[in-house]
C-alpha cells in the first residue's frame, strides 16, 4: 500500500460509560457541540455519534464523541470502527462502570492500537478518589492494547487540566498511525440527508483510498453508479478527501430515498454485495455460552447491522477465548472489503460476545466439515501478505487472477502488490494475470501426462494435435494459459511443437516402426517422389490396404508428403517434400527479387500441367512462400 502524504491526522474515539462527561469533554475541547438531536438535548445524553475536531499546526484529531447508553451501543460502534486512538472516559465519582468494559473491548476487537485514559469530573470526587480511579483503570486495562496507557485528570471547569490534555493529543501527531491509500475507496456512510441548493449529501469516514470531485463511485449493497458533486472536509470546500478524514460527499442526480445510512460508497468494481462472508471471529472470555453452529447473532461493522447465522468451520464449537474460523450468512446483502472488523452480538439478551475480521468477501458455501476450507482461511488470517497472496492465486486455480482484481481481493495497492508478488512463486501468465505455481506446475505436469497417454496409443502419430490436448486438460484453461503453457513446455525443451501438434523431445515415430512397417512406408514415400510434381493418384499407391492407409497418415504427420487439394477436381494430390521444396528452388532462381509470375509462367517453368499448378501454387500461398495478387504471384 501507498502512504499518503499529507499532513499529520488522528481519529480518536471518545467512549466510556454513560454521563462519564464526553459530551462536555469534547465542547470543552474543540468549542463544538455534538448532541445535535433535540432527543439528545432534552434527556442529556448522546444517541448517536457526534463528530468535532481539534486543528493544530501539527495536524488535525478528529473527535467522534460515540453514545455510552447501553441502548445505543449500536451507535457507538459505528462511530468507533475506524478509530486509530482511544480516549476512555471514567468518571472520578464512580469508576469503571459496565459501558467502560464493553467500550474497551469493542475497540479492542476493531483494531485501535493506542490510546489514553481520561478521568473526568475531577471536581465533583472526594479527596483521593482520583487516585483510586487511576489504579482501577491501570489494573483494568492490564492486559489490553492500552495497558500503561497515561493517565490524565480533567474538569470541564478546570482550563488548565484541558489544555494539559489537548496538549496530549497533539502530541500524538508527531507519531500518528500511518495511513494507507490502496487506491480503492471505502467510506461507510453515517449520515445522509438533503440541503437545499445542493441535493443528497452523505457523510462517514473516509477508511481506504481517496475521494475527488467528479469521480464516479458505487453506492452499494443496491448497486448503483453516482457521480461526486462537492466535498467538503471540517466544512471546507475540498477537491480531495484522504483516508482517515471526516468527509461530507454531495451527490449528483442521488435522490434521498435511493441511499441510506449504513450504505457504502466504493470505488467502481472494488466491493461486490453478498450474503456470504469468511471471517475469523474471537470470542470474548466472558460469555457462558457461547454462540453456537447455526445461531442468529448480530453482525456490526462499517456503519451496517445486520442479523446472521453463525457457521462454525471445522466441526467444533467456540468457546469463551478461543478464535476460529467461520462463515456468516446474512439475512441481506452486504458490502464490506477484506481485512474489515467487525464485532459480534447475540440477539438476545443484546450482548457483545465478540469480533473478527473479514477474510473472503466472496466465498462459495462451505461444508462445516471441511478442514481444507479451515486451513484456507487460516493461511489468510496469517497477516504475511505474501502467503495471503499466495492463498487468493491458489483459489483462482488455472483461470489465474488479473493484477486489479488480485489488488482489491487482498485490498494492497498495485505497487506492494508488484513487491510481494516476488515472494510467492506466482507464474505471469501476461502481464497483468498471474497463476499460482502450484496450479502452473500441476497443469504443465497434467499436459505433459496426456501428450505421453497419446504417444503410447497413436505410435505412428506425429504429434498430438494442439487443441485436442487443450480440450483434455482441467475445465477452466482458455486459450490464453494454454499458449502459455505450451511455450513455457517448448523453451524449457521439453516438447517440440508446430503449428497444430505437439510432441515430447525424445519422442520419435520411426522408432516405433517394424521392418516390414518402414519397408512399406519406404515403397510409399518412394512412389510419390518418383512422381515428382506429377504424383500418382493416392488410390492407385495405398490400393485400399488399411496399413498403407495408416502409414500413408504417417508420412503425412512427418511432413515427408504433403496432400494438396485440387478444387476443379475435388481430388486429393499427394506431392513428396522433395518435389516441393525443388519447385520453390526453381522459382526463385527464375524469379528473384519479388518478379511476379503468372499461374502459366509457373506451369511451363516446372514442366507439369494445371491440374498439379494450380493446387501446389495455392498450398505454396497457404505456406507464406508465395502471395497472390490478382492473377499474378510473387515470392516472399
Amino acid at each position: 500500500m501507498r502512504t499518503v502524504d499529507r499532513p499529520a491526522h488522528i481519529t480518536a474515539g471518545v467512549s466510556g460509560h454513560v454521563d462519564h462527561g464526553k459530551t462536555s469533554l469534547v465542547r470543552a475541547l474543540t468549542g463544538m457541540e455534538t448532541d445535535r438531536l433535540r432527543e439528545e438535548k432534552e434527556r442529556g445524553l448522546s444517541i448517536v455519534p457526534g463528530y468535532a475536531y481539534l486543528e493544530s499546526e501539527l495536524g488535525v484529531i478528529d473527535l467522534i464523541d460515540v453514545p455510552g447508553h447501553e441502548d445505543f451501543i449500536r451507535m457507538m460502534i459505528s462511530g468507533a470502527t475506524g478509530i486509530d486512538y482511544l480516549l476512555l472516559t471514567v468518571a472520578a465519582n464512580e469508576g469503571i462502570k459496565p459501558q467502560t468494559r464493553e467500550h474497551l473491548h469493542i475497540a479492542d476487537l476493531l483494531g485501535a492500537g493506542k490510546g489514553l485514559a481520561v478521568i473526568t469530573k475531577s471536581d465533583l470526587a472526594v479527596p483521593g478518589a482520583c487516585g483510586r480511579v487511576a489504579d482501577e483503570i491501570r489494573n483494568f486495562t492490564a492486559g489490553t492494547f492500552m495497558e500503561g496507557c497515561r493517565i490524565i485528570e480533567t474538569s470541564v471547569n478546570d482550563t488548565q487540566s484541558i489544555d494539559n490534555l489537548r496538549m496530549c493529543l497533539e502530541q500524538q501527531l508527531l507519531n500518528p498511525v500511518e495511513r494507507n491509500d490502496t487506491g480503492q475507496c471505502y467510506l461507510p456512510l453515517d449520515r445522509v440527508f438533503t440541503m437545499a441548493g445542493f441535493g443528497t449529501v452523505a457523510t462517514g469516514t473516509l477508511r481506504n483510498g481517496t475521494l475527488a470531485t467528479g469521480q464516479e463511485i458505487d453506492i452499494l449493497p443496491q448497486g448503483r453508479r453516482a457521480v461526486i458533486r462537492q466535498l467538503q472536509v471540517h466544512n471546507r470546500e475540498e477537491d480531495t478527501a484522504y483516508p482517515g478524514q471526516r468527509v461530507a460527499v454531495n451527490l449528483r442526480n442521488v435522490d434521498r430515498a435511493g441511499i441510506n445510512r449504513g450504505d457504502v460508497l466504493a470505488s467502481p468494481g472494488y466491493l461486490k454485495p453478498t450474503r456470504l462472508l469468511d471471517v475469523e471471529l474471537r470470542l470474548l472470555d466472558g460469555p457462558d455460552d457461547p454462540p453456537k453452529y447455526g445461531e442468529t447473532i448480530r453482525v456490526l461493522f462499517g456503519t451496517s447491522e445486520v442479523a446472521a447465522k453463525l457457521r462454525i468451520l471445522g466441526g467444533g464449537q467456540g468457546q469463551p477465548g478461543s478464535t476460529f474460523a467461520a462463515q456468516l450468512d446474512c439475512e441481506r446483502a452486504v458490502a464490506a472489503p477484506v481485512g474489515e472488523r467487525f464485532i459480534a452480538r447475540s440477539m438476545s439478551p443484546v450482548s457483545t460476545i465478540g469480533g473478527g475480521r473479514i477474510l473472503d468477501n466472496a466465498p462459495a458455501k462451505h461444508r462445516r466439515s471441511d478442514r481444507r476450507v479451515v486451513s484456507r482461511l487460516t493461511r489468510l488470517a496469517s497477516g504475511d501478505a505474501a502467503e495471503v497472496i499466495r492463498e487468493r492465486v491458489r483459489a483462482a486455480g488455472v483461470r489465474g487472477m488479473g493484477i486489479a482484481d488480485l489488488a482489491r481481493s487482498v485490498n494492497l495497492a498495485e505497487e506492494e502488490l508488484a513487491q510481494s508478488l516476488d515472494e510467492t512463486e506466482c507464474v505471469f501468465i501476461e502481464a497483468r494475470r498471474v497463476m499460482s505455481g502450484d496450479a502452473f506446475n500441476a497443469l504443465c505436469e497434467q499436459a505433459l501426462a496426456e501428450i505421453k497417454e497419446f504417444h503410447e496409443a497413436n505410435p505412428l502419430r506425429q504429434g498430438q494435435p494442439l487443441e485436442d490436448l487443450r480440450a483434455r486438460l482441467e475445465d477452466g484453461i482458455d486459450e490464453t494459459v494454454f499458449r502459455f503453457l505450451v511455450d513455457h513446455l517448448a523453451t524449457e525443451d521439453i516438447i517440440r511443437t508446430d503449428k497444430s501438434l505437439v510432441r515430447l523431445r525424445d519422442f520419435d515415430p520411426v522408432e516405433a516402426l517394424n521392418a516390414d512397417e518402414r519397408k512399406i512406408a519406404g515403397e510409399i514415400a518412394a512412389a510419390f517422389k518418383a512422381g515428382g510434381l506429377q504424383p500418382p493418384e493416392l488410390n492407385e499407391v495405398l490400393q485400399g490396404n488399411p496399413q498403407r492407409k495408416r502409414l500413408y497418415r504417417f508420412l503425412t504427420e512427418t511432413g515427408e508428403l504433403a496432400p494438396l487439394h485440387n478444387r476443379d477436381t475435388g481430388r486429393t494430390l499427394v506431392f513428396h517434400r522433395y518435389s516441393i521444396d525443388r519447385a520453390v528452388r526453381k522459382l526463385q532462381r527464375a524469379y528473384p527479387n519479388s518478379t511476379a509470375f503468372t499461374m502459366a509462367d509457373a506451369r511451363k517453368l516446372l514442366d507439369t500441367s494445371r491440374k498439379y499448378a494450380i493446387p501446389l501454387l495455392e498450398y505454396l500461398d497457404g505456406q507464406r512462400v508465395t502471395v497472390r495478387i490478382g492473377d499474378k504471384r510473387k515470392l516472399l
